[in-house]
């Protein structure tokens, strides 16, 4: 029997916001249509799907970085372009809890992902949401040419239940993404997804539980 991108939900993630759950069950055979129908691929897909969402329970980016989190972000170099020097990155965590990470979306999302300036707020307002975290206003009105769906002028449509499975699928495809799962080639599949390679040890890890669950050996 085939295994469904739902039953993978219903295993592995018991606590997924009630949108993912609706939307993993695909009434409209979304994840068919893109190519993500052998086990393989399903795997990578869900595999990346639960480690950029912590287990499908987050629907929008959070920006409350404590100190701590935010010294990680600079010791891995992601944002030393964005401030002086390492106090600097670390002293955001006193503003990040009065805004949620407003300023701090607004600043290292800023000028690139087809957002404006931070004073824009595009940052901020085209945050990572959804099932892959989908980024950026260039991202989001892409998505939105794709499925005629104004996800620009409401974001928070990126993880609704109806429409959570269409910008990521549109990621996915635009990607290639298929060809990398085919490969069984996690790094290059979570480069696509992610940008880099943040999370790649939980996303082996993730992969490695989906693989059996869908018929595949270790």
């Amino acid at each position: 029997m085939t295994v469904t991108a739902a039953a993978i939900v219903a295993r592995f993630a018991p606590r997924a916001l009630p949108a993912y759950a609706a939307a993993f069950r695909d009434p409209g055979g979304l994840l068919a249509t893109a190519g993500i129908a052998t086990p393989l691929r399903l795997a990578h897909f869900m595999a990346q799907a639960m480690e950029e969402t912590g287990a499908l329970t987050v629907a929008v980016e959070n920006g409350n970085y404590s100190a701590g989190a935010l010294a990680r972000m600079w010791d891995s170099g992601n944002w030393h372009r964005y401030f002086a020097d390492r106090d600097a990155c670390i002293a955001m965590a006193a503003t990040c809890r009065r805004d949620g990470g407003e300023t701090l979306f607004n600043l290292v999302y800023g000028n690139r992902m087809g957002n404006g300036p931070p004073a824009s707020g595009d940052g901020w307002r085209f945050r990572g949401r959804g099932v892959l975290q989908t980024t950026g206003r260039g991202n989001y009105a892409t998505c939105a040419a794709r499925w005629g769906i104004d996800f620009v002028a409401r974001p928070e449509l990126v993880a609704a239940a109806e429409h959570a499975l269409k910008p990521a699928i549109a990621e996915w495809t635009d990607k290639n993404a298929n060809a990398a799962a085919d490969r069984d080639d996690i790094e290059r599949v979570t480069l696509l997804v992610n940008g880099g390679r943040i999370g790649l040890v939980a996303r082996r890890a993730w992969l490695a539980r989906i693989k059996p669950f869908v018929g595949i050996a270790s």
